[in-house]
């Protein structure tokens, strides 16, 4: 959930290295067989990754979400599975 400043996009995209435990106000993202072996391939990989999913346009996002009243926009799982990410993909399968 978020509202969007200014050009900036509504979501981010944190990376929890401390594996802290998430509220549910949070989606947490956890990488399927493709992904999980290019980070067990190269570990270093989860950074590039990072990038790659801070880098996805916030339009992309808003498009897939939903806006409540005041402007606050939301994304469930569902959604966030429909935003495009084509250069992650590329990742996966190189």
């Amino acid at each position: 959930m978020g509202r969007r400043k200014y050009n900036e996009s509504p979501i981010l995209f944190i990376l929890n290295l401390s594996e802290a435990i998430v509220t549910n106000s949070y989606l947490m993202l956890y990488p399927k067989e493709h992904l999980q072996k290019a980070i067990s391939d190269s570990p270093k990989s989860i950074y590039r990754i990072w990038e790659l999913l801070k880098s996805i346009n916030g339009s992309d996002i808003e498009e897939e979400g939903r806006v409540y009243g005041g402007g606050l926009k939301k994304i469930d799982p569902r959604e966030l599975a429909k935003v495009p990410c084509g250069d992650l993909m590329k990742l996966c399968f190189t």
